[in-house]
């Protein structure tokens, strides 16, 4: 009965979310961890991608759902110089990740990180042309393999 009250209560919920979450073992948790970053990114960026920052501000104000989504949104596009940074220095973990996480060949990467890879090298303007173009070879290692 005790085992039963649990399981209605939800109690194991969180215990079930992180199992779930390292069903692949740490790669697969490490992979999906990187790609929900870049989806972030590419969240913010595809927003001001190819456009003139101020027309970019307006447009954010115009489609946001709250005063509070469109200044955040604001904020983040404004450190990209700092996010880049972090975005290009996970990309670079990429290559002894495998060691790290235990596994003695590379797996392939999920098609939901290469489609990621691909929507940042997509983004328009100088200051997403280095991130652009090593996104861009990371996907084309990946066609290679």
């Amino acid at each position: 009965k005790l085992a039963e009250k649990v399981t209605k209560s939800g109690a194991l919920a969180p215990l079930n979310a992180v199992a779930e979450a390292y069903q692949e073992g740490r790669w697969g948790k490490t992979i999906n961890v990187f790609t929900d970053i870049l989806q972030q990114f590419v969240e913010v960026e595809s927003k001001f991608s190819g456009r003139q920052y101020e027309a970019a501000v307006k447009r954010v104000r115009n489609k946001a759902s709250s005063l509070e989504e469109a200044a955040n949104t604001i904020i983040a596009h404004n450190a990209l110089e700092a996010r880049t940074q972090l975005i290009k220095s996970l990309l670079n973990q990429l290559q002894t990740l495998p060691q790290r996480c235990n596994i003695s060949e590379a797996k392939e990467l999920p098609r939901r990180f290469i489609k990621v890879l691909q929507q940042v090298a997509n983004l328009q303007g100088r200051a997403y042309g280095e991130l652009s173009l090593m996104c861009s070879n990371l996907r084309e290692e990946q066609r290679g393999k």
